[in-house]
């Protein structure tokens, strides 16, 4: 459950002791994605392309052919960020930097 942070002290305390639940002051992650998200969607999708980046620049470009390279990005890199495309709904700017990475390899 999620309690916004207006909520005064004692109405959050009773809501946790009726449900018998735990309190948690930090925002957790499911699948390495925040359960909460703020304002600013490009900087908390930012760690998808530098994940990305990171898992591209592991790879040996000059030992795969040109269809190796297909294969390797169409079945890691584009599988990579599916789940938060499927979940969240992505800035433009950050797919375009997703498309731009994926093309320099």
């Amino acid at each position: 459950m999620v309690i916004s942070q207006k909520t005064k002290r004692r109405h959050m305390e009773e809501a946790v002791s009726k449900l018998g639940s735990t309190q948690l002051v930090h925002q957790g992650k499911y699948l390495g994605f925040p359960l909460v998200i703020g304002r600013s969607k490009k900087q908390v999708f930012n760690f998808i392309k530098d994940r990305l980046e990171g898992r591209i620049k592991g790879w040996k470009r000059k030992l795969l052919s040109a269809i190796g390279k297909e294969v390797v990005l169409k079945s890691v890199a584009i599988a990579f960020p599916t789940y938060g495309m499927f979940v969240f709904k992505l800035p433009k700017g950050l797919s375009k930097d997703i498309c731009r990475v994926m093309g320099k390899f």
